[in-house]
């Protein structure tokens, strides 16, 4: 907690001296109590109770053990002050290799969640291999927008990256696929988690290279927020 309120302190400061934004005392006990919610997020391990019988959560179970495909899961992340943000992660043979986590201008939620798959979308493609991509998020919009011979625009503020997502789903050379995953699953969580901290901390981080279970990923951002 102290950490966290002297963060927000030395952040408005900042904006004081060097960008001339001066703000009242509320605004720092509200940006104390984002970054305390997302740094609690990190720091904790979170158990979220599935249905057994959901078909999002039994098919992501399957897909992070097979080693015959690249499992990315994105999520957006908005907030009516205008900051947003952007997390997501890959998952390669039964192991994380890569997240990201970053502040993103975004005008709208549909617009953080288009941002999110779109860099999803880019991270897979990164990946020099020709094993099938099955990208994860929560947005509807964003999964039927994709579905279609056309892309699908239900937000115009969003539209520049729905199209750019969707031309490089259709111009991949290994099957690019987005399917919805509802919020509560543990996966989509730690995405969203990541989310969060690019839209409240300012990140703009993304790790590559790596070789993490699914339960380290939690420890690896620690690190980096220390």
């Amino acid at each position: 907690m102290f950490l966290c309120m002297s963060w927000a302190i030395w952040r408005l400061r900042n904006e004081f001296v060097m960008g001339g934004k001066r703000q009242e005392l509320s605004a720092c006990f509200k940006l104390y109590k984002d970054v305390l919610d997302v740094c609690q997020l990190a720091f904790s391990t979170i158990t979220v109770p599935i249905p057994p019988n959901t078909a999002a959560s039994s098919g992501t179970q399957r897909d992070f053990a097979r080693g015959d495909s690249l499992t990315c899961y994105v999520d957006g992340s908005w907030s009516s002050d205008g900051l947003a943000g952007i997390g997501g992660y890959i998952i390669q043979g039964g192991r994380i290799t890569q997240w990201m986590s970053k502040r993103v201008g975004a005008v709208n939620p549909a617009q953080a969640e288009a941002m999110a798959v779109l860099q999803g979308y880019l991270m897979l493609l990164s990946i020099p291999s020709e094993q099938r991509a099955q990208l994860y998020s929560d947005s509807l919009e964003m999964v039927d927008s994709l579905a279609h011979n056309q892309p699908v625009v239900h937000d115009w503020r969003a539209f520049n990256e729905v199209w750019e997502a969707w031309k490089l789903q259709r111009r991949a050379v290994r099957t690019l696929k987005t399917t919805y995953c509802d919020r509560l699953d543990p996966k989509l969580q730690m995405a969203h988690t990541l989310a969060n901290l690019g839209r409240v901390i300012g990140w703009d981080r993304q790790e590559q290279g790596l070789d993490l279970g699914e339960d380290s990923l939690g420890s690896c951002v620690t690190t980096r927020i220390l």
